[in-house]
């Protein structure tokens, strides 16, 4: 069995890990989220509009409070990469001979 490709970066071996995987995951689902969160809102805010005959207050309320939601997946994505970056100094500080892996 052929041993795992690594890319190199001035000299050092390079190779994702999982933790490096879970991160990139974490992040490309932010636009997305964010997005959805928008569209959910605003989309409630509408079809209430519609029902109530209140248009266009509902459908701006609605806007703001997907916007919010919004924001706080944002907040909550990033606060979780950066636990995971705080977790991943706080082994290297334990273990120096582990090799870095970025």
């Amino acid at each position: 069995m052929p041993a795992p490709r690594r890319n190199t970066l001035r000299g050092v071996a390079v190779t994702p890990d999982s933790r490096t995987l879970k991160t990139i995951g974490q992040l490309s689902t932010v636009g997305l989220s964010f997005v959805f969160a928008l569209m959910m809102g605003f989309g409630a805010g509408f079809w209430l509009d519609g029902r109530l005959g209140t248009k266009p207050w509902l459908s701006l309320l609605g806007f703001a409070v997907g916007l919010a939601a919004g924001i706080l997946n944002v907040v909550r994505t990033m606060q979780s990469v950066a636990a995971g970056e705080r977790s991943l100094q706080r082994d290297r500080h334990r273990d120096p001979e582990r090799p870095e892996q970025r």
